[in-house]
């Protein structure tokens, strides 16, 4: 039970078989190794310093663009769930915000007009 808990913090959570195999047609060009990919599935890097410790010899290797990399992964892996939950609840946030904004407005305008 405790690697299913695991797992449900990680983005494989939220992968399917699609987004994974999507990925990996993308990752052809980079002419990457298959532990690689799935390093890079399992992890999913946000940047460039996160690539070089994931790709061997990375700066060494020609036809690695690591920041077109990283847009890939960005683009086509989903965020994980703690990731998508923060920007959700932000997103909240800032509504809840925007509505006590209006209704502060609302009051004071109604307070000058009495």
């Amino acid at each position: 039970m405790q690697v299913y808990d695991y797992l449900e913090q990680t983005a494989a959570s939220v992968q399917t078989r699609d987004i994974v195999n999507k990925f990996i047609n993308e990752c052809k060009s980079y002419d990457l190794a298959p532990a690689e990919i799935l390093n890079i599935i399992n992890i999913r890097p946000a940047s460039e310093v996160e690539v070089y410790t994931i790709i061997e010899d990375c700066e060494n290797r020609s036809g690695i663009d690591t920041e077109k990399l990283v847009e890939t992964v960005v683009q086509v892996l989903p965020a994980p769930p703690t990731e998508m939950e923060h920007d959700e609840g932000a997103a909240a946030n800032e509504e809840e915000a925007v509505a006590n904004e209006e209704e502060t407005a609302d009051k004071d305008q109604n307070e000058v007009t009495a």
